[in-house]
């Protein structure tokens, strides 16, 4: 979630090859993804903020499993 500022963010998953493996794109300040991690490895979380009206912007991201 971005603050006050922002109207759009995008998230995405990749994994140690590079590989984008799910995203969120869609137009609004909410980006969620799922995905069901099969391997152990380093997974990079890539945050893309659009259209921040005022600099700075924030965001927070939380990453949440069972």
């Amino acid at each position: 979630m971005c603050d006050g500022d922002c109207k759009d963010i995008d998230l995405a998953l990749i994994d140690a090859n590079r590989k984008e493996l799910v995203n969120d794109t869609s137009a609004d300040d909410v980006p969620v993804m799922s995905y069901a991690i099969r391997t152990t490895g380093v997974y990079t979380v890539k945050v893309t903020m659009f259209q921040c009206s005022t600099d700075p912007c924030y965001f927070g991201l939380g990453v949440f499993f069972k």
